[in-house]
């Protein structure tokens, strides 16, 4: 437009894609094949009744008592879709997955043709908005993640003495949900919005 001395483009690019893979693992070896902090034990999801006749301690950092573990893990269970419907056998590695995203990426170009001496140059300011969408609204072109892939849902803290009743603690996660949201601000992989400005000049 104006004579062919501007042009303006605008482009829109949206990604979207799947959550990465989670895998549900016991806190604590049941098993007691490797250290407590390095076990990565598969843990068995619980049925209602499971729940009701397992044996659950208040332990420093969790104030809920037994019957509150109880009922808060088997609302976790329910409010799951994998979870809820894997109930009375092992968790999957790799069973779950993380909330799906959706990633919309802004481009703006501005050309300007100049005429000097009867020659033509180009100059081209462009503008992008990365993650476009959080910019938009801040709950969204979120990215999730979780460490290593998998969450411990449930502890395990020992077995009863001279018995083999395992005893538990449950500690509901924070906001609910198995997973952190990414702070990463890095153009290639951004969790929040990010914007650049480029100026190049063709001749």
């Amino acid at each position: 437009y104006a004579n062919k001395s501007m042009a303006t483009t605008i482009s829109l690019f949206y990604t979207g894609q799947s959550g990465n893979p989670l895998t549900y693992v016991y806190s604590g070896s049941m098993v007691r094949d490797v250290s407590t902090s390095n076990a990565q034990d598969l843990i068995y999801i619980p049925t209602a009744s499971d729940i009701n006749n397992a044996v659950f301690e208040t332990v420093s950092g969790n104030p809920l008592t037994p019957a509150q573990q109880k009922a808060a893990l088997e609302q976790y269970i329910n409010n799951d879709n994998y979870l809820r419907n894997r109930r009375g056998q092992y968790a999957e590695r790799n069973g779950g997955r993380l909330p799906f995203t959706n990633v919309l990426d802004l481009n703006i170009k501005q050309d300007f043709n100049i005429k000097i001496a009867k020659k033509t140059y180009q100059i081209q300011i462009s503008y992008d908005i990365f993650n476009f969408t959080n910019m938009l609204n801040r709950k969204w072109g979120r990215q999730y993640f979780a460490s290593f892939d998998t969450y411990q849902l449930i502890q395990f803290r020992r077995f009863q003495t001279g018995g083999t009743v395992p005893i538990f603690n449950f500690r509901p996660p924070t906001d609910g949900n198995p997973y952190s949201v990414s702070t990463s601000t890095s153009p290639t992989f951004s969790a929040r919005w990010v914007s650049q400005l480029g100026v190049r000049l063709s001749f």
